[in-house]
């Protein structure tokens, strides 16, 4: 049956149906490069040829946006590492939903999302969620207001890095703050106040000098949510012009 639709059809059933076959799994675990590679190669040689085990080559680009002459259709590691980020932006945002209340209480409790540790103990599922932090943490822009909604220690705001993950926990003990201490407890009239009693905490001074701050609220973005919200939306205006 396949084999009798045009080109378009088997576009707009590949984009409808076949890729969401694979998005659950690439929202709930990291997958194998071989997987995602060859979910890659079956839906090639369905859209190429009409067949998922024919291999043939395409003809245009594969992910490319529609105006640059590409199809739109998403790459599934892409989307795998994309999706999984998703989920830890929505704990790190604590999210209304049940399942986030349940992570909060089961797994991390009182600990920071940022500082918990990954341990066997935990299931395969919630350690790619951790595992993906370093990921996340990149594709975030933190921009300080009053300081009050990050973590001072925990949060990687400076430069793409939390301070626990590039200095260590010594420069905590240093500081004479908590370890739940937020940024607002280095800011002071609108301005930088740190603790300078140790190298680490003068090096950490020197480089948010060129941070600025401002009155307003803390502005915490993700990348990751505005790229799957284009692609989908992409996506879909595709699907419907075709």
């Amino acid at each position: 049956m396949s084999n009798s639709l045009f080109f378009g059809g088997r576009l707009q059933l590949l984009s409808s149906v076949l890729f969401s076959i694979q998005v659950f799994w690439c929202s709930t675990f990291i997958l194998l490069v071989a997987v995602t590679k060859e979910c890659d190669r079956i839906m090639r040689s369905f859209l190429w040829h009409g067949l998922g085990n024919v291999k043939r080559s395409g003809k245009v680009a594969w992910s490319k946006p529609k105006k640059e002459g590409g199809l739109v259709i998403k790459n599934c590691r892409a989307w795998n590492q994309a999706a999984i980020m998703k989920i830890g932006w929505d704990i790190c945002q604590k999210k209304e939903s049940i399942w986030i209340d349940w992570c909060y209480v089961v797994f991390l409790k009182e600990t920071n999302f940022w500082a918990a540790k990954v341990t066997n103990n935990f299931f395969w599922s919630w350690r790619n969620v951790l595992n993906s932090r370093k990921l996340l943490a990149h594709k975030l822009l933190y921009e300080v207001g009053d300081g009050h909604s990050f973590s001072l220690w925990f949060d990687p705001w400076l430069c793409g890095d939390s301070i626990d993950d590039r200095y260590g926990g010594r420069v905590i003990h240093d500081s004479g703050l908590l370890r739940n201490a937020r940024v607002s407890s280095v800011i002071k009239e609108g301005v930088w106040d740190w603790p300078l009693t140790s190298l680490d905490l003068i090096d950490i001074s020197n480089i948010t000098t060129g941070i600025p701050l401002s009155n307003t609220v803390d502005v915490l973005v993700s990348i990751v949510v505005l790229m799957i919200t284009y692609l989908s939306l992409t996506s879909l205006f595709y699907v419907q012009d075709t």
